[in-house]
């Protein structure tokens, strides 16, 4: 486990959260379209598996500057995060945790494509959006002061 500070860094100015219940209740259609609640399930369970102590605590809604969407748990302090098979223990802030589980679960939703009945073109969208979500993570990670965590987590 590293020895990261307890308090995140502030990050805000990359992101703007969805801050009213319609700005909520649109956002997951608005960024995976009929699909917005598997991947919402498949999000919450990466979160479960992947976040120290996770048990589906509120998460935040938010949309980077590159315009992707991605949630991370609401907290004041860092979280402990490992890999989907448990290796590792990272602490990172949270919108770094939530990047990483919101990507995690898009390529779950890219896996599953033909059991989920995904055209072409949403398959490549989601790719695509996993692509930009972790090159976004990383910059994140990079300003954080978090850049070897996050490699040793996403390589």
């Amino acid at each position: 486990m590293t020895d990261a500070i307890s308090t995140p860094v502030d990050l805000s100015q990359h992101y703007r959260l969805a801050e009213t219940n319609e700005e909520r209740s649109q956002f997951l259609f608005h960024h995976y379209n009929r699909q917005a609640s598997l991947f919402e399930n498949r999000l919450y369970a990466v979160a479960a598996k992947t976040i120290t102590g996770y048990k589906g605590d509120y998460m935040e809604y938010a949309t980077a500057e590159n315009g992707l969407g991605f949630l991370f748990p609401k907290s004041s302090t860092n979280l402990t995060v490992s890999t989907i098979d448990g290796y590792g223990a990272y602490t990172l802030p949270p919108e770094i945790v939530g990047i990483l589980c919101t990507a995690l679960a898009t390529l779950i939703m890219v896996e599953q494509a033909d059991k989920l009945g995904l055209a072409d073109d949403q398959h490549d969208a989601y790719i695509k959006s996993y692509e930009h979500l972790i090159a976004f993570g990383k910059k994140l990670a990079i300003e954080a002061g978090v850049e070897r965590e996050y490699f040793e987590l996403t390589d």
